[in-house]
């Protein structure tokens, strides 16, 4: 039986219908990578402008690797240049003086100057990020490509969800991290220079470059529209961990790469199952700001650090706990996935697996599945259960 998220359609007589129900079959994980859902009726327009999407979904692989590669020659290519800007007003002020220093002194007075404005120009980096991916969706992705990411809010339930995912994933990627850094030990160095960068900035400017910024322009360019074409073209799972890979290699960090890959599909699967753009960001969102938070309000340390400390192991119970409480919320997920249903209560789809909004002309109708009882006391559980284990952990108990 599914839920609506709004008034369900009426049928071709005008009649109002029941609660539409779905294929049993899952019609997405069956069929092959670029055709429609074998019992769900394809789109006959994927647009706000009526027209029809012709061809495969883009981008393909090797046009993604381009658009990746774009993406870190703009986000470099800006925070040099803002840097030197940074540099030109410290000469015109007076701050740094050319003419009587000495390397060394000259040396020290940039990494001042710099170290103040660094976190400023990896704003401006990231908002150059996010003008980059709206222009690659509005160009590539046609007719209104931005339109069609899912604009709709998750409904409060799917809120929730995403919200408990956070925790849980949070601890599994920094104990990864620390897993991949015991293989990495010449690697340290460099993580703990943005450890001391974000610490001695103000809270607010870090949970805005590091949490927000990087939280609309990746899920942009990876979610909305690289994820897109990858799924479209390949199918749903191959598709999300090929865009998880590219995901992890865009942060060029060995470390980062590594650990950021279960993440980001992650990032993917909160997307699909719950058809907004909103869901992804959200998560992408909590996850960063947790780690700057964590750095900036002094939670490293304390007995919970302990948890995410370069030279520690998680331990196994609070591991075992926080996979259980992930794989729950994952499956609630999966069972409440949104669809939209069409007015002879088949699924609308765009011709291929897809994340995107339908066209209003299509009117078709956001609807859910309820997750039965048995998955949702297994969520509760095993939140219940992970909760407790951090406080046992905590307290010393």
């Amino acid at each position: 039986m599914i839920e609506p998220s709004s008034e369900v359609p009426p049928d071709p007589a005008g009649q109002a219908r029941p609660d539409c129900v779905l294929p049993a079959g899952d019609v997405f994980l069956a069929d092959g990578p670029t055709t429609a859902p074998a019992e769900t009726r394809p789109a006959a327009t994927t647009g706000a402008t009526g027209r029809v999407e012709e061809g495969r979904p883009v981008p393909g692989l090797l046009e993604s690797i381009a658009w990746i590669f774009g993406m870190l020659v703009i986000q470099f290519g800006v925070l040099i240049l803002t840097i030197v800007l940074f540099l030109w007003y410290g000469v015109s002020r007076g701050d740094i003086d050319l003419s009587r220093s000495g390397p060394i002194e000259l040396a020290n007075q940039l990494q001042t100057t710099l170290k103040g404005e660094l976190l400023t120009s990896l704003g401006v980096s990231q908002l150059a990020t996010i003008a980059y991916g709206l222009l690659a969706i509005q160009w590539r992705i046609r007719p209104a490509g931005i339109l069609r990411l899912g604009w709709r809010f998750p409904r409060l339930f799917h809120w929730l969800l995403v919200g408990l995912l956070m925790p849980p994933m949070w601890l599994l990627s920094s104990s990864l991290f620390n897993v991949v850094l015991k293989w990495m030990p010449w690697a340290a160095d460099s993580l703990k220079g943005m450890t001391e960068l974000i610490a001695g900035a103000p809270v607010w400017l870090s949970v805005l470059v590091i949490g927000m910024g990087p939280a609309v322009a990746e899920e942009l360019l990876f979610r909305a529209f690289i994820g897109r074409g990858l799924v479209g073209r390949r199918g749903l799972i191959p598709g999300m961990v090929i865009t998880s890979i590219l995901f992890g290699l865009m942060h060029l960090h060995p470390v980062q790469a590594l650990g950021v890959i279960p993440l980001g599909f992650a990032l993917h699967f909160v997307y699909f199952t719950t058809r907004s753009f909103w869901a992804p960001m959200t998560l992408h969102f909590l996850n960063n700001s947790l780690s700057v938070l964590w750095v900036q309000l002094g939670a490293e340390g304390t007995r919970l650090d302990k948890l995410v400390e370069a030279d520690s192991d998680l331990p196994l119970h609070i591991l075992v706990v926080s996979i259980a409480m992930v794989a729950s919320i994952a499956l609630i997920l999966w069972q409440t996935r949104v669809r939209y249903i069409l007015s002879d209560g088949t699924a609308w789809n765009p011709g291929f697996v897809s994340s995107e909004t339908p066209p209003a002309a299509a009117g078709a109708v956001a609807m859910r599945h309820r997750a039965s009882s048995l998955v949702l006391a297994a969520g509760a559980i095993s939140t219940l259960g992970f909760a407790a284990a951090l406080w046992l952990f905590a307290t010393g108990g």
